[in-house]
């Protein structure tokens, strides 16, 4: 948990993760916002901790971990169905990897993951990048930062 708070202020985009990288490559209008307000979230979403930590946190009622987060994404969150909070929330507590680095280039955003194991849900990351306006144009294996950039500008 303390490794993946600490991993949110990392911007090596050309180092990849120790096991299994995983990338996320989005854009969105304002790239440098999208990743503040990732930032922001996840900072949150971290300190929760996941099942395979060993100083997991308790986990609350879901009103109340998503009380905790930033707006604009406990609006947005407040106003989905209870359903949709509880599986976003499983997937976040059962995710196996950890946030590794990201980095803003030539008007997109790359998030690097550290996979504990292969396959590896990104839903509940994808979710938060499309409700903060993002648009998610990879998700998968580790991409140095040319081969994303190919993927944030392909049509």
């Amino acid at each position: 948990m303390m490794r993946e708070q600490e991993n949110l202020r990392r911007r090596n985009a050309a180092t990849p993760p120790p096991t299994y990288g995983r990338t996320l490559v989005a854009t969105a209008p304002d790239p440098y916002a999208l990743l503040r307000n990732l930032i922001d979230a996840w900072s949150v979403i971290a300190s929760w901790g996941r099942w395979s930590d060993d100083d997991l946190c308790d986990w609350r009622p879901a009103a109340e971990m998503v009380a905790q987060l930033p707006e604009p994404l406990r609006a947005r969150w407040q106003e989905r169905p209870a359903e949709e909070v509880e599986s976003w929330l499983d997937d976040l507590n059962e995710r196996g990897w950890a946030w590794w680095s990201s980095t803003v280039d030539d008007g997109f955003v790359k998030i690097d993951l550290d996979a504990d194991s292969l396959p590896a849900s990104l839903w509940s990351l994808s979710r938060i990048i499309e409700m903060l306006g993002g648009s998610v144009r990879h998700q998968g294996d580790w991409l140095d930062l040319a081969a994303a950039r190919q993927r944030a500008h392909a049509p």
